[in-house]
């Protein structure tokens, strides 16, 4: 396999400056970025980030003599399932890029994730936050969209079914979150012990962008009429007709709305309207994911030095978005942008001991002395991703 992009970007004398401009108080960076991301990013080994990112978590978080994690540098507690989800999309990728190296990382990842699977609690199977052996099952709506999204990913790539069988089973337990309370909607948790009851974007983004892939991958009508519904639903009730953004939730005692916003949320709808748009052909899905990735940018994008203003394991959404449109239109000026954060995430935000910190948004200015499994995890899960656009098998 070679790398298909290996001009060397043309790299000026480091220098900086801030500008004092209409209230911009920004670090320029030490390059000048074209529009041309051959250019400007083809000598980064975006898979060999990953891979020592990948490292680093094993060091600090595995657990000896398991496919197990800590949760965080504490070492005294096993892993919730969301950065282990992150682990999954990481090898997922990475085994669509070269399955000698990484289809075995995949398979054993897929089974220490079946520690957290729940076959019949309720009636029905379902991926718990904990590990089953860590009590009674407690299961969120939204994990198991994020599952599906990653096990229909790594079926797309390896062809093995028991990754297909999995998808389906994971997004059906988020669509049995579902009901006519509000009208509509998925319920965050199904037990509701840490929460009041809501219905959150991020529970409706997920079962989108799943639906929409089972849909590609199998082409069952129901999966697109789920994905119709529940956008929606989504749009009349979570969507903000100001500025574009989704809000986060909707509570079912009262029917208010918090109205927080989060990049995830964006970032998850925008990949899910581009798939819709993709299936139908509906010109207002397209509009949308325009109109909102757009509004994202401006919310949380710095356009000078691609920093994130938000939570790595919610921004990392957004660069998602960008690879997605990419996908569609082909336009360079989009590859930029998620190549622009990615390179800002390993050059501003690692320490020397190649730890990421929980916000995009600054420089590291010091080391990481806190972090958990999610926090490392989803940058080795971008680096691989970026990895897909400079390789080839």
């Amino acid at each position: 396999m070679k790398k298909t992009l290996i001009r060397l970007a043309h790299l000026l004398p480091m220098f900086c400056f801030v500008l004092s401009a209409a209230g911009c108080n920004a670090v320029m960076p030490d390059r000048f970025i074209d529009d041309d991301p051959e250019e400007e990013f083809g000598d980064n080994d975006y898979m060999e980030w990953s891979r020592e990112t990948l490292a680093a978590i094993n060091r600090d978080l595995r657990i000896e003599g398991t496919d197990s994690y800590y949760e965080n540098q504490n070492r005294n507690q096993v892993s919730f399932i969301w950065g282990n989800i992150f682990l999954l999309y990481t090898y997922a990728e990475g085994a669509g890029l070269r399955a000698d190296e990484w289809e075995g990382e995949l398979s054993r990842c897929f089974l220490n994730l079946e520690n957290h699977w729940s076959p019949d609690y309720r009636g029905i199977g379902g991926y718990c936050t904990a590990p089953l052996s860590s009590g009674a099952p407690d299961r969120y709506y939204d994990e198991n969209g994020w599952m599906a999204i990653g096990l229909a990913r790594a079926y797309e790539l390896t062809g093995r079914e028991a990754y297909l069988a999995k998808a389906r089973e994971a997004l059906g337990f988020t669509l049995s979150g579902e009901d006519d309370v509000l009208g509509g909607g998925i319920y965050f948790q199904e037990t509701f012990t840490q929460y009041e009851p809501q219905k959150n974007t991020i529970c409706s983004a997920v079962a989108i962008l799943a639906s929409m892939q089972l849909y590609e991958l199998t082409g069952e009508e129901s999966w697109l009429e789920h994905a119709r519904r529940i956008e929606r639903w989504t749009s009349e009730n979570l969507l903000d007709a100001a500025d574009n953004l989704l809000w986060d939730a909707k509570m079912v005692d009262d029917g208010e709305v918090n109205t927080r916003k989060w990049s995830y949320n964006a970032g998850f709808m925008v990949r899910g309207w581009l798939r819709l748009y993709k299936a139908t052909g509906e010109e207002r899905y397209l509009t949308q994911a325009r109109n909102t990735l757009a509004a994202a940018e401006k919310q949380w994008y710095n356009s000078l030095n691609g920093a994130l203003n938000d939570p790595g394991y919610f921004a990392f959404a957004l660069v998602d978005a960008w690879f997605d449109l990419y996908d569609m239109n082909r336009d360079k000026a989009t590859l930029m942008k998620a190549l622009r954060a990615i390179e800002f995430i390993h050059e501003s935000l690692k320490d020397a001991n190649g730890r990421y910190p929980e916000y995009w948004s600054e420089p590291l200015s010091e080391p990481v002395a806190e972090y958990d499994l999610r926090m490392e995890s989803c940058v080795a899960y971008l680096y691989m991703r970026a990895a897909g656009y400079f390789e080839q098998q």
